[in-house]
């Protein structure tokens, strides 16, 4: 159900729903195409973009008899469509060209801007990484960190963030960034905040205070999107669960401020979700209250990308939101946007709010409505009901 509702506000599915059902030719059984079977399994050899992946390797620190660094950024992009474990290969020659803009000689800006995304991805999602190009790769992306180039210190942030914990050494790197007053662009603050969430994840201790802190700073950035990535890199380190009373107070005033006075209502109901998690537990459900409240009240917005927020916020918050179920019944199911209104099912659904069942029947079994909001509404039903499928045997069980 949860995959399902994301694809609401779109009509596309609708035409792939046709396609997948359409009946097979008469004769003998279909068979689809085989993946394994059908599909040529990619190796080094294997030419991309009519070439091998050693022939776009030699490519990277160009050619000297043509000086065209285009095919060096071609190279770059596809390489990483060999997968990790081919695309390994490239690494050392990846890392030597960042390197040589800082030791030889100047290295074309969208070469060195193509390069730290294609590392990270591939060093990320390597199974098994190299430990010492890890390593290189890690020092190189420091020093890029404060590169003359705002948009080359994006990037490698950026790639720091998707390496995560591999990265945790470009920690005080980021932190210039994020601290920096007179950062000459919100995406650079951005990246920088969301890489400091990442990098510092630990699965059992908090982050040094220092990071907490930085990130903390950024739930009050001129940019709602910093502010926004700030939330979620508070969450991603669980700063709520940190054990120091200072961190506690200053991300608990952070969240209050931001939840009452943020210009954009999106980041004030993401704030009240933020101080809805923070007072977790049995004993605060009556200190949860008013943020369920003040997310309820947004429902009235005149965009609708913040009435799905709404919906999408107070499904999440269960049947601790179920007084708001006559709200969204009311108004989420008859929302001119279809987007809100499947995400109004979803959240009836969740909130377990049996005066609903009714209607959602009803959108359940009507012929006119898309395939995957009746699909919706049938889930939202079987929520509330509490039904639970029962396994087909032919497909193995149900995950």
């Amino acid at each position: 159900m949860r995959a399902r509702i994301f694809f609401l506000a779109s009509f596309c599915l609708l035409f792939i729903i046709v396609a997948a059902t359409a009946q097979p030719p008469a004769g003998d059984k279909f068979k689809g195409p085989d993946p394994q079977k059908d599909l040529p399994k990619i190796t080094a050899d294997t030419e991309i973009n009519g070439k091998t992946r050693d022939q776009w390797i030699a490519l990277i620190p160009g050619d000297p008899k043509k000086p065209d660094r285009s095919q060096s950024e071609l190279a770059v992009e596809s390489i990483v469509l060999y997968g990790p474990e081919l695309a390994q290969k490239a690494v050392p020659t990846m890392i030597a060209e960042l390197e040589k803009h800082y030791t030889k000689s100047a290295v074309d800006l969208s070469v060195r801007v193509a390069i730290p995304p294609a590392l990270a991805l591939i060093l990320a999602t390597n199974p098994k990484p190299n430990a010492q190009e890890v390593k290189n790769t890690v020092a190189v992306f420091r020093r890029m960190l404060g590169d003359g180039q705002v948009v080359v210190k994006i990037r490698v942030a950026q790639a720091c963030a998707r390496m995560g914990p591999m990265a945790k050494d470009s920690i005080p790197e980021l932190l210039t960034i994020a601290r920096d007053p007179n950062s000459p662009t919100w995406e650079l603050r951005h990246a920088a905040i969301l890489a400091l969430g990442t990098t510092s994840y630990d699965p059992t201790n908090n982050p040094p205070v220092n990071v907490t802190t930085a990130i903390i700073k950024g739930v009050s950035d001129p940019a709602i999107k910093v502010r926004l990535a700030a939330l979620q890199s508070l969450s991603i380190v669980r700063a709520a669960e940190d054990k120091d009373p200072t961190i506690k107070k200053s991300l608990q005033n952070a969240l209050q401020n931001m939840a009452k006075t943020d210009p954009d209502p999106i980041g004030q109901i993401r704030a009240n979700w933020a101080l809805f998690q923070f007072h977790a537990g049995p004993a605060n459900k009556k200190i949860r209250a008013p943020f369920i409240v003040n997310v309820a009240h947004f429902l009235d917005h005149k965009e609708a990308h913040v009435r799905m927020e709404v919906c999408q916020t107070l499904g999440a918050m269960g049947p601790e939101a179920i007084d708001h179920g006559p709200a969204l019944l009311k108004k989420g199911l008859k929302d001119k946007e279809m987007a809100v209104m499947g995400w109004a099912m979803w959240a009836l659904g969740q909130m377990q709010f049996l005066p609903a069942l009714q209607e959602l029947r009803i959108i359940a079994s009507d012929p006119n409505v898309p395939q995957p909001f009746r699909d919706t509404a049938q889930d939202a039903v079987d929520d509330i009901m509490g039904f639970k499928k029962k396994p087909d045997p032919k497909k193995g069980g149900q995950k």
